[in-house]
């Protein structure tokens, strides 16, 4: 949630610096129509819970939607603007982390609907982020870890979030608190549980080291 909340006002920021949000809204909205109005309905508007005001879609502007906008959507639009205005702002077809938000949406969508992420670290296929893996190589960690552990999607994708989260936040001594409260009161107090599952404590090492990289590195990127 917090990446959802930074990515939209950085995409409110980045917009309103070079053109009209509402011009662009409606530039966007011009390009994505059916897909808006099949999914922003008044009824799933009703069922989400967005308690939103009675505005038709193309009478909104940016961050009136951003209000009602799903991940997915926010991926679209992110995707849209960058295509559009990233050279004049990064120099860049899109900005460093839109080739992550996948990731995102995929980990946003198993935690907000209590799925297991747990289960499918046995679930493995050809790694496909290059980059990252060179990254994470340049950075200390051994090639056959990097190839048995990026070969798992859900690994890939923690990877991925990590990086946005560490590209797009101001300050994450909250998280990093987190995380050390989780070590500790979790993974280390009931690691008697976990000690004969090698899988998932290789699993559990190199994303801790994946996690130490981006703090040290946060400036740079794969």
């Amino acid at each position: 949630l917090e990446i959802e909340t930074q990515l939209k006002a950085r995409l409110i920021y980045d917009a309103d610096s070079v053109c009209d949000t509402k011009n662009f809204f409606n530039e966007y909205y011009s390009s994505d129509s059916e897909y808006l109005n099949k999914t922003y309905t008044i009824e799933n508007i009703d069922v989400l819970k967005f308690g939103v005001s009675s505005k038709l879609l193309y009478e909104m502007d940016l961050s009136e939607f951003l209000n009602i906008a799903q991940f997915g959507t926010l991926e679209r639009i992110i995707r849209f603007f960058y295509n559009k205005y990233s050279t004049s702002l990064y120099e860049s077809e899109y900005i460093l982390f839109e080739k992550h938000l996948g990731s995102v949406r995929r980990i946003r969508n198993l935690v907000a609907h209590n799925n297991s992420i747990i289960d499918k670290i046995s679930v493995k296929a050809e790694p496909s982020d290059a980059k990252m893996v060179a990254f994470l190589g340049r950075h200390g960690i051994a090639h056959k870890t990097l190839i048995t552990n990026m070969s798992k999607p859900i690994i890939s994708d923690l990877c991925g979030v990590l990086f946005v989260y560490f590209k797009i936040s101001k300050d994450y001594e909250k998280f990093l608190s987190n995380i050390k409260d989780f070590d500790t009161n979790y993974c280390k107090k009931y690691k008697r549980y976990f000690e004969k599952n090698d899988l998932l404590i290789s699993s559990y090492l190199f994303v801790k080291d994946v996690i130490q990289i981006f703090i040290k590195n946060n400036s740079k990127s794969p």
